[in-house]
């Protein structure tokens, strides 16, 4: 029929106010798959909501029918998906109308009569939700739905990641597979991450990264600028392959998005406190919304402190037995410290959104940090100078460890609507970041190498883009950005009981990059959309520096060893590339689609930090480069039982960078160290399937694997033992298969009271952690679970544990021919979590 009709409902209607309390309130649905009319009358009876359709034949669509509980405004959105009706509250009736947005719009979001426009979900409704909902991402600098950005992306909410214990940068690896992240003396927050083979192994903050990390549209330059920001997070884009046209330089693994949560246009904000083992205590809260028409403001915070799960048992033993070089003086005593990496931390952000009209968008962001304490130590795992292996999660240090960073940002963006069909987006932001870490870095408990890293790091980052939004079928987005950072090295290794001195560096290396890019996509009425891009990019590197020996007692080695120290230099780099890709995606209705993609990334050329000595190890190495060649499928229905993404891909790497491992024998015995090279090209190839699977509304299976080969094809070196030794290596960091499983089970107790079950794990293969593969790890699997109490939906007890098999694993593992250290990561741990959220 096409005159309006009423679903009457069984209940006397209520006034305005109290119907308007009722589309908020939540009901315990039990809605059949079956018509249209029959589910909205349903939907009536169970609300007592009087249901009104001013036009279109309702009773001609079918409904997927809906059971558990559901706030009404849910509930509905979830009866009228696919049907082509959205609905608003006017008075005390639901309205539907027929929706008149384009395929490509944004999925339907219900509104109160008398408000301005479509209001955007709070995030966890949203997660909520995710299945009947498309997921709007914003990996290619614009919003699109997940199915039709042809790239393999993995997209997180927040509050997601909050459940699973992704609390660290370094946890996001666990997350999906075919990527995965080691970490420094520092933890977490300084990770670097592999995607499919290609990766990073650099443990100075001066080195460019294969991955691009960028937080809020602001590219960062070093990891360590990451510290203290992975909290209060809208949601996570992880981009599998080289990102060379958007997000330029050092993105040859792929590309990490993190963007804060915004303001949001109601009142809203959470707090939470976790109490775990090891003396854990995490507290985290925001709140946000508006504070005038035009402006909205939201202020996060979190504080962190923890024991750690380390034992220093003290160099007593070595101090009872070994005897320095002559003219030495004996070694410090330390004690037993069951708190070797104690901490403490502090981060706070605020964000202020200004919207003078409806096509201006200010956004303003400023963030600190601070964390004091101790750094994780390196844990023997072989016999090493006469000492025997420590046990697990055990060091016998000669130095007792620090760990201090600070660092602040601001970060500012201008978007401004141009008529309907173009937009024009200025971002910028300035980091700065203070590191100090002390730790033995041999893993004895003598004075082989005792290190402290001092470093301080400015950067930064600005990007201009104009671009034709989707209103026609060429959309295209032009830009430039500029890059300029500060890295200022202070290192001191001591070396008293090999050796007799002490090695000190300072260094300063500044990096200016200047890029234009474009990028175009021409869409056919077929479903068949083609595009691509390039970018053009200029790098000026300037390295400069001072390391010397230090002969504080009188009987250094040092220059015998290093005949040229004190050693000065003065290096640089000049150069421009050329990165890009071309696609081809096909559309099978508004839920599925197919792609095929050839990108070429490159990450620039660098400096070893570490202590050059010569002009060989001070010199430049060059820019890796890597081909990739990927066709991949996605099935995203909203609502569906099944939905799956799958893709294979093939990378042409071209001058890996990497670190090589390489001993020196001296008078005072072999010394190992690791010098930044390009070690050669290889190849690497592989296919990946995730699948979300919903037998119910109230429980939910994720399923997600890949397989990875690779092989070196060339090795560069001038060292017959290292070619011999790296022709049949495989590439670092690379697991050949990687498994990842979650669910998510909601028990129904009562109308204002839910638990729910959940679980997740990672099954990784054996890998190796170094070019020369001296350090490999075994193959392993880490599940955590969780049982959480939630009542009416906004006050949460949850009981968890991590590392539910209480299985060792490394970390990061420094291994030569001789030597084995580990970072180990934390045993199993339980705790618990209090939240509340409005």
């Amino acid at each position: 029929m096409h005159v309006a009709i009423a679903i009457a409902a069984t209940a006397a209607p209520c006034s305005a106010h109290a119907e308007a309390g009722s589309f908020a309130k939540s009901f315990q649905f039990a809605i059949p798959p079956g018509n249209l009319s029959a589910a909205l009358s349903a939907f009536s009876a169970t609300t007592g909501l009087q249901v009104v359709a001013s036009s279109g034949d309702v009773g001609s669509h079918m409904s997927a029918g809906i059971s558990g509980k559901y706030k009404a405004s849910d509930a509905i959105a979830r009866l009228l998906a696919k049907s082509g009706y959205t609905a608003s509250l006017v008075g005390d009736m639901v309205v539907l109308q027929q929706a008149t947005a384009s395929p490509r719009a944004m999925p339907i979001a219900l509104q109160s009569a008398g408000g301005a426009g479509t209001s955007r979900p709070d995030a966890d409704e949203s997660e909520a939700a995710e299945g009947d909902r498309d997921i709007i991402v914003t990996a290619e600098r614009r919003e699109q739905r997940l199915v039709d950005v042809p790239v393999a992306l993995s997209a997180f909410g927040g509050e997601q990641l909050r459940n699973r214990g992704a609390d660290r940068l370094v946890d996001l690896a666990s997350q999906t597979p075919g990527v995965l992240a080691t970490v420094q003396v520092s933890g977490g927050d300084m990770p670097t991450f592999t995607i499919r083979g290609v990766g990073f192994d650099d443990l100075r903050p001066n080195g460019n990264p294969a991955t691009s990390l960028n937080i809020d549209g602001i590219y960062q330059g070093s990891a360590i600028l990451a510290t203290g920001q992975f909290f209060d997070i809208e949601r996570v884009e992880i981009l599998k392959g080289p990102q060379g046209t958007l997000y330029g330089q050092n993105s040859t693994a792929g590309a990490i998005n993190i963007l804060s949560r915004r303001p949001g246009d109601k009142l809203n904000g959470y707090v939470s406190t976790e109490l775990a083992t090891f003396g854990t205590a995490r507290m985290e809260g925001a709140v946000g919304g508006p504070i005038s028409p035009i402006v909205s403001a939201r202020i996060a915070a979190l504080y962190t402190r923890t024991d750690g799960y380390m034992t220093d048992i003290g160099n007593a033993n070595a101090v009872a037995t070994f005897r320095p070089p002559a003219g030495i003086p004996p070694l410090p005593v330390t004690g037993m410290n069951r708190d070797v990496a104690r901490s403490e931390s502090i981060a706070g952000r605020a964000i202020i959104e200004i919207n003078p009209s409806d096509r201006t968008e200010i956004f303003l962001k400023v963030n600190g940090t601070k964390q004091t304490g101790g750094a994780l130590q390196p844990s023997r795992n072989v016999t090493q100078n006469g000492f025997a292996p420590n046990a697990r999660y055990e060091v016998d240090s000669d130095v007792p460890t620090k760990l201090n960073v600070s660092g602040y940002g601001i970060t500012g963006s201008l978007q401004q609507s141009v008529g309907d069909d173009y937009t024009f987006v200025l971002t910028g932001g300035y980091s700065h970041v203070s590191h100090l870490a002390i730790y033995n870095g041999d893993g004895v408990p003598i004075r082989l190498i005792n290190i402290l890293y001092g470093d301080k790091d400015d950067q930064e980052y600005a990007e201009i883009r104009f671009q034709k939004n989707d209103t026609s079928r060429f959309s295209w987005i032009v830009g430039a950005t500029a890059f300029h950072d500060d890295v200022r090295i202070d290192q001191t290794f001591t070396m008293l009981d090999t050796t007799r001195g002490i090695i000190q560096g300072d260094y300063t290396q500044k990096r200016t990059s200047f890029g234009v890019f474009g990028d175009g996509t021409w869409a056919f009425d077929s479903g068949f959309k083609i595009g691509g891009g390039l970018r053009y990019t200029h790098d000026k590197v300037d390295f400069n520096g001072l390391t010397q020996g230090l002969d504080p007692y009188g009987v250094s080695l040092l220059p015998a060893i290093f005949p040229l120290l004190p050693y000065k230099f003065d290096r640089n780099i000049r150069k421009s590339q050329v990165s890009g890709r071309i696609y081809g995606s096909k559309n099978f209705g508004p839920s599925s689609s197919i792609y095929a993609s050839i990108r070429r990334g490159y990450k620039g050329g660098g400096f070893d930090a570490t202590t050059p000595s010569n002009d060989l190890e001070s010199a430049p190495f060059g820019a890796e480069t890597v081909w990739s060649y990927e066709l991949g499928f996605k099935i995203l229905p909203r609502r569906a039982f099944l939905q799956l993404e799958g893709a294979i891909f093939f990378n042409d790497y071209k001058d890996i960078q990497t670190t090589a491992v390489t001993q020196i024998t001296t008078a005072a015995g072999v010394l190992s160290g690791g010098t930044r090279v390009n070690a050669g090209d290889a190849q690497s190839w592989g296919a990946e399937l995730s699948a979300t699977i919903r037998p119910t509304d109230d429980l939910k299976l994720e399923i997600s694997g890949a397989y990875l080969g690779n092989e070196i094809k060339k090795v560069i070196s001038t060292n017959p033992v290292e070619r011999l030794r790296r022709a049949d290596a495989r590439l670092p960091f690379t697991p050949g298969v990687s498994l990842n499983g979650a669910f998510e089970y909601t028990i129904h107790a009562s109308d204002t009271m839910d638990v729910i079950l959940a679980s997740d794990g990672q099954y990784l293969s054996k890998y190796y952690f170094d070019i020369d593969n001296f350090a490999v790890t075994k193959s392993r699997f880490i599940g955590n679970a969780r049982v959480e109490l939630r009542y009416q939906n906004n006050i949460s007890a949850t009981a968890w544990v991590r590392n539910l098999t209480d299985t060792y694993y490394p970390l990061s593992r420094f291994n030569s021919a001789t030597t084995s250290t580990d970072l180990p990561a934390a045993p199993r741990t339980y705790g618990i979590t209090l939240g509340y959220k409005f």
